[in-house]
């Protein structure tokens, strides 16, 4: 049976209608619907090392520095003699001779006794001889005498030792025993030979101590 136009019309502007709303879906689904996935991030590039500059640790091959050496050992200097100064044809130095200095042919005892303004009695004797023996009891009570005085320094010796004092007795000539020398480093030597007693030898040191 044949529908009405009227009707017709109406379910063909509904069809249109429906047509037009499905159209529009879709193009809506396919703007706005698909989501395009974000690129993946990728890893920053790590950093390069800087290359080393050419040094002693690159090269093996090279010899050491000679800062890199060990410094070798230097053998100690032989001891040498030590050149002798003095002019050619100089005499050497000789020993001082002060008080206290040894002195050939000036006993210690005498030089320092000398150097201290002290009399000093050489007594030169040998063993045996009648006039030997009664100096030397005259020296033994000159020792007595002065006991207490620091000033008289009393030495007894033997005749056969004059050589050791040829300094002092320079000029004086001691040739025989007893022999008695008294000396005093501001005055003359005073020299007494052969047998003298205690009295007079006394006296003699007294008068060297003025």
């Amino acid at each position: 049976m044949a529908l009405p136009r009227p009707v017709l019309f109406a379910i063909l502007g509904v069809a249109l209608v429906l047509a037009a709303l499905l159209a529009t879906r879709a193009l809506g689904t396919d703007d706005g619907g698909t989501v395009t996935p974000a690129p993946a991030a990728q890893p920053a590039p790590a950093p390069k090392a800087p290359k080393p500059s050419p040094g002693k640790a690159d090269r093996p091959d090279r010899a050491p520095a000679a800062e890199d050496r060990p410094a070798a050992a230097t053998p100690p200097e032989a001891s040498k003699p030590t050149p002798d100064r003095r002019p050619a044809g100089s005499a050497p130095a000789k020993a001082p001779t002060g008080a206290g200095a040894p002195v050939e042919g000036v006993p210690v005892a005498v030089s320092s006794a000398l150097e201290a303004g002290k009399v000093v009695t050489l007594v030169f004797t040998r063993t045996g001889a009648a006039d030997d023996v009664a100096t030397r009891r005259s020296v033994r009570e000159l020792r007595k005498s002065f006991s207490g005085n620091r000033r008289v320094v009393i030495i007894e010796d033997s005749i056969n030792s004059v050589a050791d004092y040829r300094l002092v007795l320079a000029g004086v000539g001691v040739s025989q025993s007893p022999s008695i020398l008294v000396l005093r480093k501001d005055r003359q030597p005073r020299l007494l030979e052969g047998y003298i007693d205690e009295g007079s030898l006394r006296q003699h040191v007294a008068d060297a101590l003025r």
